[in-house]
């Protein structure tokens, strides 16, 4: 006995791939380093965050465990004693308190952070003690050409500048 089943298949759609004519492009990989190549670069890293008034925007320029790790075993003694028990969150909490006192110091001496531009950015001598350790003196104008100067102290590793451990509005003169 033959038994003839009868199957229904409904109309299910026909999913087609169509290369596309022309090749995809590839985009170059970007590689963002931490820190900044120059102190020029570094100061407008600072203004950018001073104009946008977001500490934030300071992140790459910031130590992080691996750079500060780098800069204890490459540091001196001094160095080392310096950075014994400090940690990259405990850098980055004193860095983002003093940049709000330059912002509050900004304003209550009628700054307009966001109209000032970068005149100058002056990398001084380090400490024969800590050889990287490096102030750079950011001169700020506005459109009156009044200077502000602000000095940061970094840390130069690997040929990158890094915010160390302090940044201040000079007092107007």
């Amino acid at each position: 006995m033959l038994v003839s089943i009868g199957i229904s298949v409904a109309a299910a759609p026909v999913l087609a791939f169509n290369p596309p004519a022309q090749p995809a492009v590839q985009l170059p990989l970007v590689v963002f380093a931490k820190g900044a190549a120059t102190p020029t670069e570094l100061a407008q890293m600072v203004l950018q965050a001073l104009q946008n008034n977001n500490f934030e925007n300071l992140n790459g320029i910031l130590l992080d465990d691996e750079a500060l790790g780098s800069l204890k075993n490459k540091g001196t003694e001094d160095m080392k004693a310096l950075l014994e028990n400090k940690s990259a969150d405990e850098i980055k909490n004193n860095l983002k308190i003093e940049y709000e006192q330059i912002v509050q110091k900004g304003i209550s001496q009628t700054i307009n952070w966001s109209e000032v531009i970068l005149a100058e950015a002056k990398a001084g001598k380090g400490s024969p003690k800590n050889p990287m350790v490096q102030p750079i003196t950011l001169t700020l104008t506005n459109k009156a050409k009044q200077p502000v100067q602000i000095v940061l102290e970094t840390a130069k590793l690997n040929n990158r500048y890094f915010l160390f451990q302090r940044m201040e509005l000079k007092p107007a003169a």
